[in-house]
């Protein structure tokens, strides 16, 4: 701004004085036939120059007056200057040319150097190396801005916002809509969005509801599903009534901060296939802690607990073939003994995937490895002892396929001061995962195909880990569902995904940080910006006595610096926030609170519904028996029955006892 402020008063200066001199020199050869003699007796005696000045401007008016034709005298005495035929029009001239050179020569100079000039003045500013030799990272401005919407790199008001380059203090939201930077609608691009925000920073204000906000306006042939995080119920609360009757969206809640209050969601109830089994046993493992010291837990007892819980769940699924959820699955690990669980294991077929994994574990030969792993797996799922927890996973009362065929919100309310039961949100969500994508991909239905489903994952690290999240972010955008991970830091990230990380953060074309106050993330985002070559101007003077009186001489050097350093990366303007897009330069843009939408805002404000205050629909209102089902017992009778009767009929040396159902041995 100040080399650009610069340059703005050099040539106006430039322009004022070439005027100024043009009109002195016009006015000088109208009236020289009258005052050349004048002029000449007064600039003898230099104290009276002035007057002479005074009597030119005066005789100058007397011959205009006089003059029949004013213009014609303006024109003729100009022509007269390049016609010189006495001394002092030879002076006029050469002064005039030099005039006239200096000023041109002040201005080339001031446009090849304009952006020196505040270095030399030591009034700050950075001067950029246009040849690139270190590096050519810079920030978005208006002539990239061009360029890349030009390529639909970027695009303006339809998306996902992400910020906007200029101030939108004062404006109305339709005027902001028109400079706001939004993620466009380019198949070569994938619209999943990775955040950076401390708490503190307006994450919701100012992205969350934001972007709901602005996917509400956008004008695509089906609007957005949203699939939302919600600490503390504060989203539900300001925006969930307003969906529901201003909008017009199905509105779910999984309320985990009232549970009584909420919509209930049996995963197994999603569970057709062995595959599917596996996934809702392998979730719940890596979220759970089976009362082990960690240290001491070895790879082989958690293939353990895996096995015998596969094995258990199918039993339910596929054999039984009866109503089953996590509390009855609790029930079974806890109540019953490792010698009363073989027993019912007993009578299904060894060509049976269920008896193929229960076999993998009977390769564990002592009992009280097998108790033990028994144990742990009730430690595990100990969180289903809790009526209000045994009710909310009892049965379904949400219809997940509305997030593809109808505008349908579900909101995932969660502690934020408490992960023990936040593992139930990752567990949902996989479960939705695997059985949605197989339906969307199966179907030809234009709604099922274009609506997108935005999933909005706010402090993700507080619902526990999702194995496949990372397949997920890779393989969702084909099937339009955009997934947008909220981290506080880059630690969460690290230690939420370990290795994987990094795929996560680099298969999201869009990076959002909303504010930094970490030295980690500071240095990582200082990286990430990319490094600038610079010139560099530097003042120095030779020491000593004798150089007291000589001048300071200055040079310039070609450096490297970072777009950020992490230090300014840290102090950076609440109000702002930096943008990274593939294939585009960093951007630092301006936060939009969704204040902005005033016509939307208002309304929602003014009709709040407390998560504690949610009624689900009456139609769903129905009691579940959470108790063990007859048919379990039942079957561990026929299991009974069925060994003693092999027994009988059997001519092998080692006759079947009772004893074999202890030992697995059957």
């Amino acid at each position: 701004m100040i080399k650009n402020l610069t340059y703005m008063v050099a040539s106006i200066i430039t322009i004022v004085i070439l005027i100024v001199a043009l009109y002195i020199v016009g006015l000088l050869s109208i009236a020289e036939y009258n005052t050349l003699d004048y002029i000449g007796d007064h600039v003898v005696n230099l104290d009276k120059l002035s007057d002479g000045i005074d009597i030119v401007f005066k005789n100058a008016d007397t011959v205009h007056n006089e003059s029949k034709n004013g213009t014609t005298m303006i024109k003729n005495g100009l022509f007269s200057v390049f016609t010189p035929v006495n001394i002092i029009e030879w002076v006029t001239l050469i002064v005039f040319i030099l005039i006239i050179a200096a000023l041109i020569k002040l201005w080339v100079y001031i446009y090849l150097y304009k952006d020196y000039i505040p270095l030399y003045l030591q009034r700050g500013g950075r001067v950029i190396d246009e040849k690139g030799s270190h590096g050519t990272a810079n920030w978005l401005d208006k002539n990239l801005l061009k360029k890349y919407l030009s390529k639909n790199y970027i695009s303006l008001k339809e998306g996902t916002p992400l910020g906007t380059i200029n101030n939108p203090e004062g404006k109305n939201i339709e005027a902001i809509r028109k400079e706001m930077i939004t993620t466009p609608d380019n198949p070569r691009f994938n619209d999943n969005i990775i955040v950076f925000a401390p708490p503190g920073e307006g994450k919701t204000f100012s992205f969350v509801f934001t972007t709901i906000m602005n996917l509400l306006r956008t004008k695509d042939e089906y609007r957005a599903s949203f699939i939302l995080n919600d600490s503390k119920g504060d989203v539900y609360k300001k925006i969930g009534k307003y969906l529901r009757e201003v909008e017009g969206y199905n509105t779910f809640l999984f309320n985990l901060l009232s549970p009584k209050n909420s919509d209930r969601i049996n995963i197994l109830d999603w569970v057709d296939s062995e595959k599917e089994a596996m996934v809702a046993v392998n979730v719940i493992l890596k979220n759970t802690d089976n009362g082990q010291d960690k240290a001491s837990t070895n790879e082989f007892w958690e293939i353990a607990e895996e096995a015998l819980f596969t094995a258990t769940l199918l039993l339910f699924k596929f054999e039984l073939k009866t109503k089953v959820n996590l509390a009855i699955i609790f029930d079974f690990f806890s109540q019953n003994s490792w010698e009363e669980i073989n027993k019912v294991m007993m009578i299904v077929e060894n060509n049976r995937p269920c008896k193929r994994i229960f076999n993998t574990f009977l390769k564990i030969e002592d009992p009280k490895i097998r108790g033990n792993i028994v144990f742990g797996l009730s430690i595990r799922l100990k969180i289903f002892a809790l009526d209000e927890i045994r009710e909310l996973t009892s049965c379904t009362d949400i219809d997940i396929y509305k997030l593809k065929k109808e505008e349908t919100a579900m909101f995932f309310c969660i502690p934020d001061t408490n992960k023990t039961m936040g593992y139930l949100v990752s567990l949902v969500k996989a479960m939705m995962a695997e059985r949605l994508i197989p339906w969307i991909d199966d179907s030809e239905k234009k709604a099922i195909v274009n609506r997108k489903i935005v999933q909005i994952d706010d402090e993700i690290a507080n619902t526990g880990t999702i194995p496949q999240y990372p397949e997920w972010i890779n393989s969702f955008r084909s099937r339009k569902w955009i997934l947008i991970p909220i981290f506080q830091n880059l630690k969460q990230t690290e230690e939420m995904f370990g290795e994987n990380w990094l795929s996560v953060y680099g298969a999201c074309h869009t990076k959002i940080f909303i504010g930094i106050n970490d030295p980690e993330t500071a240095e990582f985002v200082s990286e990430e910006l990319g490094i600038q070559s610079i010139r560099v101007m530097t003042k120095f003077k030779e020491a000593g006595i004798t150089n007291m009186l000589t001048d300071e001489r200055w040079s310039q050097a070609d450096q490297k610096r970072n777009l950020m350093n992490p230090d300014e990366l840290r102090v950076l303007d609440i109000n702002k926030q930096i943008v990274i897009r593939r294939g585009c330069q960093p951007m630092l843009l301006y936060k939009v609170g969704w204040d902005k939408y005033k016509k939307e805002y208002k309304k929602a404000i003014n009709m709040p519904e407390s998560v504690f205050n949610y009624k689900k629909d009456s139609k769903n209102e129905k009691k579940i028996d959470n108790s063990i089902p007859s048919t379990v017992i039942d079957f561990s009778r026929k299991s009974i029955e069925t060994i003693q009767g092999e027994k009988e009929k059997s001519n092998s040396d080692m006759p079947i006892n009772m004893s074999d159902l202890e030992d697995g041995s059957f």
